[in-house]
């Protein structure tokens, strides 16, 4: 087991609190969906199946993906609340991201749970509980690499039985500008929509590294959310985090971090290897090297709780987004006791 995962027994008359709704409702995380005017109308009936047939002939040396089979040291609780109430997830969001991952992981598209959603997934059981998280999706650049040159002018492609739309490296983060950092050159795209029938993933790209590792872009935005986050990274570098100047390979201190140099999340792992976790009355597949992840983006003690503001207010002019607080052991022990976010009931 390891040492971050070690939790006590169930107390003696807990609750578990479980439900399986039979009616939905339509999505409501914006993580997860995107408008259909934003991704142009091309997530329409779109390939046949010569289309995807073709496809499938760019990948001529896919990734070789193996599955571990899940170990499951302990049973997550989760509760459930009427919808009106918010702040809460759907049956069918949850069946949606779970069933999306594996497909995708079966077609040799590796697409997985990163940062919060990974770390909520792990510590939680579902949705970190105690702050509004999207569900932070990556993609692995080079497993899209083949259809690069035939997207066309809507950059669009099919693969796996799901739509795809490339998307640019927008011009507004502040320590990442799209490049290579190996081979200087820009890269094509960061952002990856996916869609399958009601299920619509906004994605990420996790790009290559030295030595057959991998890096997450540090995305950031001033005024919104980077002084915070940025004071949060320094700190986890210090508690064994892998924030990187990715140009030269430098991990990341108090002295030599600046404003408008490309930095990245290593992930010394080949990314090879996935395993189901809990995901409330489901499963979902997670990188077998999780710990690696986590440690990386949040450093040693990612198993404690901790709270930050609200991503996305400012308030005369300030970042209400503070950084990272370590909540008390008591609390941190009823928050891992108490599961994720809620399911919503009809």
């Amino acid at each position: 087991m390891n040492e971050n995962e070690k939790r006590a027994p169930l107390k003696s008359g807990r609750i578990v609190k479980a439900l399986v709704v039979v009616a939905v409702v339509s999505y409501s995380l914006h993580s997860i969906l995107t408008d259909s005017a934003a991704v142009d109308g091309f997530f329409d009936s779109g390939a046949g199946a010569e289309e995807e047939a073709a496809a499938r002939h760019l990948l001529a040396d896919p990734p070789k993906i193996r599955f571990e089979p899940p170990k499951f040291e302990r049973f997550f609780p989760f509760n459930a609340v009427p919808e009106s109430e918010g702040r809460c997830v759907t049956r069918q969001e949850i069946l949606g991201i779970s069933q999306g991952v594996r497909k995708l992981l079966e077609g040799n598209i590796r697409v997985l749970p990163r940062n919060g959603f990974l770390l909520g997934i792990v510590r939680h059981g579902g949705l970190l509980p105690n702050e509004h998280v999207d569900v932070d999706m990556g993609v692995v650049y080079t497993d899209l690499e083949p259809w690069i040159d035939k997207v066309g002018p809507k950059r669009t492609f099919h693969a796996a039985g799901f739509a795809f739309k490339l998307k640019p490296t927008e011009d507004y983060w502040v320590n990442w500008n799209g490049r290579d950092p190996i081979k200087k050159t820009l890269y094509p795209f960061l952002g990856v929509n996916i869609h399958r029938g009601d299920v619509n993933m906004h994605t990420n790209s996790i790009y290559p590294y030295h030595n057959g590792t991998f890096f997450y872009p540090f995305l950031s935005v001033k005024g919104l959310n980077h002084d915070a986050i940025s004071m949060d990274k320094i700190r986890y570098n210090r508690k064994g985090g892998d924030l990187r100047i990715v140009n030269y390979d430098a991990r990341v201190n108090q002295n030599n971090y600046k404003e408008g140099v490309q930095m990245g999340n290593v992930f010394d792992t080949k990314l090879d290897c996935f395993t189901e976790k809990q995901f409330y009355f489901t499963t979902i597949p997670v990188p077998c090297d999780y710990d690696v992840i986590l440690t990386s983006t949040y450093g040693s003690n990612w198993n404690h709780v901790e709270n930050r503001g609200e991503l996305g207010q400012v308030e005369e002019g300030k970042e209400t987004r503070f950084a990272a607080q370590a909540v008390s052991d008591k609390e941190n022990e009823n928050l891992l006791w108490g599961g994720p976010r809620p399911v919503c009931m009809p």
